[in-house]
């Protein structure tokens, strides 16, 4: 078992111990008013329990023999509990042993009885928030990579980019065949891509002979970042076909990869631990490497295409990283065919939101056209739906599986995504080569290099912030 399934194993033990310390309480408070001598033994064992998992966590010599008496002495000698729950413990065992063992019911009047439920109600809280510490071990969980699956991880995640890469270069060849389809292109690629998605899931499972439960599926899944990550993914797959079709698939694979930079500096400036600078210094490489890769692509291009073309491949690198963000990731719990559903649900949702950003668009940009062109070439539409299977849907059942093998839905396994995406780069580069015959040149080459460098870089940062997780968790 991974370090992250431990973890969650434990997380899942310590909420259905707190979930029935919760319902003691409440039954303790539920029969105070018809049964106070009940709702007091009620409490009693309450604390009981309690004090029997504090010894087994923090005793050694702790025995299941000892008395209610004795566990109370022995977490206040060993400075295991502060004195004032040493008193509040007390103060819970007077009154339980008087409902158990004295007096007529008709003396429990409830409101002779507060003070032992305010205790209990005192040494819960400090025991859920200080003892067991449970938002910690929830956020260790959010912080931990899944160690046995981080390498076949990675590999999907670079394979999903080679994908990402070739559809790039198909959408160069449709963009070429039909000038300005922007639109047309990013709708039927996307809309291929999303039934693809969906195919997916449903042949895996029908492979596998299990319903997908869509009520508890989507029942868990954040209504507002399913639609967020469908507006981001949208605006990043409409703006970088525009950026295609205005200067090289290399210019703006390299500058919508910048999203690892955007991430990290977003990561920081919104105030969570700071990720290290070997990190910081692997992201400059990248921006260098980036600098290095598309030096001649430029001079093939009229410089009002190239500005318009350079500042929408950033606005697709930033609108990315709202996706890595916002998307609902998969959990360890959800199977291969329910987190590719839930992707292909936000292709197809990214394919809708497309329309109202064309129109927004080719207001301002005299390089688009308005409206919706029908009259797409059939070659074009083939491409495209190769496009979708390829370039959309293959690579995104891969980055959505990457991340449900690397681990829970957290910064660090989506860090890793965001820089494994990145290896788009050097792909672009040589497929372009192949399919278009563009030049490659010295400092592209060492553009690569660079790039390797940076990636290197990152991966030993990130490595060093999983041993020192590893560290406290265990």
């Amino acid at each position: 078992m991974s370090l992250g399934q431990k973890l969650a194993e434990q997380i899942k033990e310590l909420e259905e111990h707190v979930n029935q310390i919760d319902l003691n309480v409440s039954d303790a408070k539920c029969l105070a008013s018809k049964y106070p001598d009940q709702s007091l033994v009620k409490a009693r064992k309450t604390i009981e329990t309690i004090s029997h998992f504090i010894c087994l966590e923090s005793l050694n010599d702790y025995s299941k023999s000892w008395t209610f008496d004795r566990r109370i002495s022995a977490l206040s000698k060993n400075g295991v509990i502060p004195k004032l729950i040493e008193a509040n413990m007390r103060n819970v065992q007077k009154f339980g042993n008087i409902g158990a063992h004295e007096g007529n019911r008709s003396e429990f009047q409830p409101h002779l009885i507060s003070p032992c439920l305010e205790s209990l109600k005192f040494i819960v809280t400090w025991y859920k928030k200080d003892f067991l510490k449970l938002g910690e071990y929830r956020q260790e969980l959010a912080e931990t990579i899944d160690l046995r699956g981080l390498s076949s991880g990675i590999f999907l995640a670079i394979l999903g980019a080679f994908f990402w890469s070739l559809g790039s270069v198909i959408t160069r060849y449709g963009s070429e065949i039909d000038n300005h389809v922007i639109f047309e292109i990013a709708f039927v690629k996307y809309l291929i891509g999303g039934i693809f998605v969906c195919l997916i899931a449903y042949i895996i499972s029908k492979y596998r002979n299990e319903k997908i439960e869509l009520k508890n599926l989507f029942g868990d899944i954040s209504l507002t970042k399913l639609l967020l990550s469908s507006i981001f993914k949208a605006c990043n797959t409409y703006c970088f076909v525009a950026s295609v079709s205005l200067i090289s698939a290399r210019l703006a694979v390299a500058l919508e990869n910048l999203h690892l930079v955007w991430f990290g500096l977003l990561f920081y400036f919104l105030g969570k631990k700071a990720i290290g600078g070997l990190f910081y210094i692997g992201a400059m490489l990248f921006c260098i490497a980036c600098l290095l890769l598309f030096p001649t692509a430029t001079e093939v291009i009229q410089q009002s295409n190239r500005d318009i073309g350079v500042t929408l491949a950033l606005i697709s690198g930033l609108a990315f990283t709202g996706f890595i963000l916002t998307w609902p990731k998969p959990l360890y719990n959800n199977s291969v065919e329910s987190s590719a559903l839930v992707m292909g649900v936000i292709m197809l949702l990214a394919t809708l939101f497309m329309f109202p950003l064309h129109y927004i668009a080719s207001s301002y940009i005299s390089e688009i056209n308005i409206g919706i062109n029908t009259n797409l070439s059939g070659v074009n539409v083939f491409y495209q739906i190769i496009n979708g299977i390829v370039g959309i849907g293959i690579t995104y059942f891969l980055i959505n599986e990457s991340i449900r093998i690397m681990g829970n839905k957290n910064f660090y396994a989506s860090l890793i995504l965001s820089m494994c995406m990145a290896s788009a780069v050097p792909f672009t580069l040589v497929l372009e080569y192949l399919s278009f015959g563009d030049s490659i040149t010295l400092y592209n080459l060492l553009g690569v290099v660079v790039f390797v460098i940076g990636f290197v870089v990152v991966k030993m940062q990130l490595g060093a912030v999983q041993k020192t997780h590893m560290v406290r968790a265990t």
